[in-house]
């Protein structure tokens, strides 16, 4: 969504680091009023309502009210973090649409002329998200088998940049030429555009270093994020997360071999003429 934003090369980045910084300060405070609240763990563990964090609330505050009233506070900030995260995943949804990565992309790219919203695209989030919603009612392994999935999928995403980031410090393809750094170069799709930073990076030696960390914390989580709970494994007790993961790349190389190669060059970049 960061090009949609004036100034996304400055203004995307203190966003991400001020949010960090926001939401960090305030997670360290709710665990720690957490862990001195918590109590009897066992018995937060073995609540009557099924949701520990509950137990929690109203051994706290020694009240039900009390603990209705901060389940409810955090319903409504988890309903607006769903808000926000389909209208990300939605906008993601629709941008490789339009580049035309997807399977129904003519379909899936169209926008609303009177709103100027990727209706079916958002359309689409929602309902796979309700779908993998449902996937709790079939118990507790196959919910953590989709949390599983939903850690390693968005680390993997993670990793390719990184990944991609750190091959290109190292081949020194990224360049800091000032005077078109904020140009934007465009290629046929066959040849390499060099690339230039931007004014918000970490240069030399530390930004490497910093990338290969990152690299070897998301291989170290995603190799243990497939693994089962409990050992010893069974059919039900087994982590699927690998299977479906490994499912949807090979979906994606099989597509991708078979007819996306003849639509998809990359990404599309829109640019506003001034007159």
């Amino acid at each position: 969504m960061s090009e949609e934003i004036r100034g996304a090369a400055t203004v995307v980045p203190q966003t991400m680091i001020l949010s960090l910084i926001i939401n960090g300060v305030l997670g360290l405070a709710a665990l720690v009023a957490t862990l001195f609240c918590i109590g009897d763990v066992d018995t937060a563990l073995t609540s009557s309502t099924g949701y520990p964090f509950m137990e929690i609330f109203q051994s706290a505050t020694g009240s039900v009210g009390g603990a209705a009233f901060m389940s409810v506070i955090l319903f409504i900030m988890q309903t607006f973090a769903a808000i926000g995260l389909v209208a990300a995943t939605s906008r993601m949804f629709w941008a490789f649409a339009r580049d035309r990565g997807l399977p129904g992309w003519r379909y899936l790219s169209r926008v609303n002329p009177t709103t100027s919203i990727p209706t079916v695209a958002v359309a689409v989030t929602v309902i796979i998200t309700c779908l993998l919603g449902l996937l709790n009612l079939a118990g507790p392994i196959v919910f953590n088998d989709v949390i599983s999935l939903t850690v390693s999928a968005l680390l993997l995403s993670y990793l390719f940049v990184c990944g991609l980031l750190l091959w290109r410090r190292c081949t020194g393809f990224i360049t800091h030429n000032v005077r078109n750094s904020q140009k934007i170069s465009i290629s046929d799709g066959d040849s390499a555009v060099q690339l230039y930073w931007g004014p918000w990076h970490v240069p030399g030696m530390l930004g490497i270093m910093i990338n290969v960390i990152a690299c070897a914390f998301l291989i170290l989580i995603i190799f243990w994020s497939f693994w089962p709970q409990a050992t010893p494994t069974t059919a039900d007790s087994m982590n699927m997360s690998v299977l479906m993961l490994g499912a949807t790349i090979i979906f994606a190389i099989v597509w991708y071999v078979a007819y996306a190669k003849k639509t998809y060059k990359g990404p599309i970049i829109e640019l506003e003429l001034e007159n």
